[in-house]
């Protein structure tokens, strides 16, 4: 559940700067939690307001899981 949460840290960081550019840490830390596909292959997160769905929608699936669980 860390890694999840840790992984939309970085989401929501990263969109909010001018500057999305990942280190290798974090590029590891979002396909941990779930989101490395917002990350491109010259390590730049790729977020834009049509991604937000996706990361809104992926964020109540994990919650979901949770209350199965």
């Amino acid at each position: 559940m860390r890694k999840f949460f840790d992984a939309l840290t970085i989401v929501r960081n990263k969109s909010a700067h001018s500057d999305p550019s990942l280190t290798a840490n974090e590029v590891q830390r979002l396909k941990d939690g779930g989101y490395g596909v917002l990350a491109s292959a010259d390590n730049q997160l790729q977020i834009n307001p049509r991604n937000y769905y996706q990361v809104a929608f992926h964020t109540m699936d994990f919650f979901d899981e949770l209350t199965r669980k």
